[in-house]
Order: C-alpha cells, then sequence, then structure tokens
C-alpha cells in the first residue's frame, strides 16, 4: 500500500502561486524604491559636476570625484567630454558598454545612471555612475518567494500531521453593522514661520526638492499647471546649478536667472524650517509679482 505524498497537489501549487506573488511583489516594491533613490543621486552628482565644468574649477572637479569615490554605495563613474575622458573613478569593469539614458537595473543588485548635456551644447558631456544598492530587488523578490513556500509548506505539514476534530460549532453571530470611522488624512509638510501673503509669487520646495506648494502666478510665469507644479520635483524645471546649492545649503540669496528656460526670471530664496521659499520675479513685471 503506497503511502500519501508528504505534500499533495493541494497544498503545493497554491504555496507555489502566492510565492510567485510574493516575489512579484517584493520585486516591484524595491525596484520602485530603488529607481528613484538612484535617480536622485545620480542627477544630483550630474548637476555638482556640470556646475563645475562651467565654471572651468579642476579643483572642485577633483573635490567632486573624490567624494563620490569614498562613498560606498558608488562601484564607478566616468564623464567624457567631445568623447575624452575628463574625470573617472571606481573599478572600470562595472561600467557598462551601453547604457540607456536615466537609471537602470543590472542584476543582481546594481543600478546605472547615465546622463547626456543637451543638444547643442558648447561642449557636449556624458556621464554615467554605478550604484550598488544590496540587497537589491532580485534579492528581495527572492527572499519573500522562499518565506512564503516555507510557510505555505510548512501550514500544509502541520495540517497534515493533526487531524480536525469533528465538532459541532455554534454558530457564530455578527454584531451589528457600523461604519468604520474615516481615515483621517496625513498632514502635507508645510511651511512654518514665514508668512508671504496671498498674492505672493512663489514655490515652497522642502528638503527633499519636492514642491510642495504653488501660487497661482508662479505657475504663469513658468508656464505650467497647478498639478504640474503640485508635489512635482524642482529638477523637472531644470534648474540653474547654483540655485540647488543654493537649497541644498538653505541660504537666504538673490538668484538671477535660477531657470536657464526662462533667462527673464530672478528669484529670492528664503530659509524655512520644513524647506525653502523660492519667490519668483519677472523682469517683464515693474514689481515683484
Amino acid at each position: 500500500m503506497k503511502s500519501p505524498p508528504l505534500f499533495p497537489r493541494r497544498i503545493l501549487f497554491p504555496s507555489f502561486a502566492l510565492a510567485l506573488l510574493a516575489f512579484v511583489a517584493g520585486f516591484g516594491i524595491a525596484y520602485q524604491q530603488d529607481a528613484a533613490h538612484v535617480m536622485e543621486l545620480g542627477r544630483l552628482a550630474w548637476l555638482h559636476l556640470a556646475y563645475a565644468q562651467e565654471l572651468k574649477d579642476d579643483m572642485a572637479t577633483i573635490d567632486w570625484s573624490k567624494n563620490l569615490e569614498g562613498l560606498e554605495t558608488v562601484r564607478a563613474f566616468q564623464a567624457t567630454a567631445n568623447s575624452k575622458t575628463i574625470v573617472q573613478g571606481g573599478n572600470a569593469n562595472y561600467l557598462p558598454a551601453a547604457a540607456p539614458e536615466g537609471a537602470a537595473y543590472l542584476f543582481p543588485s546594481d543600478w546605472s545612471y547615465r546622463e547626456t548635456s543637451p543638444k547643442g551644447s558648447l561642449a557636449p558631456m556624458e556621464f554615467t555612475i554605478v550604484f550598488h544598492a544590496w540587497p537589491g530587488p532580485a534579492l528581495w523578490g527572492s527572499f519573500f518567494f522562499l518565506a512564503c513556500c516555507a510557510g505555505g509548506l510548512g501550514w500544509g505539514l502541520l495540517s497534515r500531521r493533526v487531524p480536525a476534530p469533528n465538532v459541532e460549532r455554534e454558530p457564530v453571530k455578527k454584531p451589528p453593522f457600523s461604519p468604520a470611522p474615516p481615515a483621517m488624512p496625513k498632514p502635507a509638510v508645510k511651511p512654518s514661520g514665514i508668512a508671504l501673503g496671498e498674492n505672493a509669487t512663489y514655490l515652497f520646495i522642502d528638503k527633499k526638492y519636492v514642491i510642495r506648494q504653488a501660487t497661482p502666478e508662479a505657475a504663469k510665469l513658468l508656464r505650467k499647471k497647478m498639478e504640474e507644479l503640485q508635489d512635482g520635483h524642482l529638477f523637472d524645471l531644470t534648474p540653474d546649478p547654483g540655485l540647488v546649492q543654493a537649497v541644498e545649503r538653505a541660504e537666504e540669496v538673490s538668484i538671477q536667472k535660477p531657470f536657464p528656460d526662462f533667462p527673464e526670471l530672478s528669484a529670492r530664496l528664503k530659509p524655512d524650517s520644513e524647506g525653502c521659499f523660492l519667490i519668483l520675479e519677472s523682469a517683464a513685471s515693474l514689481k515683484p509679482l
């Protein structure tokens, strides 16, 4: 007489299907988080390098290179101008032969970020950097897959060895329906300590360079819709490197041409405990909007 299998199909198939769903979920969540982090770090490194090259400051470029080499998450980086290498660091073997623009996943736990100068630049430059984001999406997905498999098989083995008691159960009385209280919305990041007035023309930028507030007047100057600015990223407006450094240091300064795409604009930066106010002014008007 044959003994029954240790794990019957009615347990194996559902456990494997749930484990696959767990792998996809773990991989997808880790992929999105790592991609967003790599985009932010890579874009910031590119802006610092572009600013140093614009000023033709060799010492600033050398300091920038040493700072990147000191980071444990940076495997390698390279910048070329007119097909000539101007700065390189880390292990060049990690640099991909061909990388797409932006962030790209390299199995199992590396990411590449590539940026090029806009077309028509006097000195076209290409920048590639490779980050190590351990454990990476693949390992996170594998961890969830194994954990789900182990849980499902363990439950199946336990249910096989412990017979269910044949006891008549009393019907469970359901409590009367009562609607759950509505969830309270999470408070948004708001400035504190500075009042600019209802007609002020400004953007409020938090410490992660996210635009948390924008006035209709600022949207008109930037030729954007309010929904495009609200909760958008400062880098989407292609800011001048000097503006990025001022926001990073939370300095109260005046900046000429903070956005090269809008040369008629100037700005004043006012720091706040939650970020910075960027007060826009237009040279075409007699007074700030």
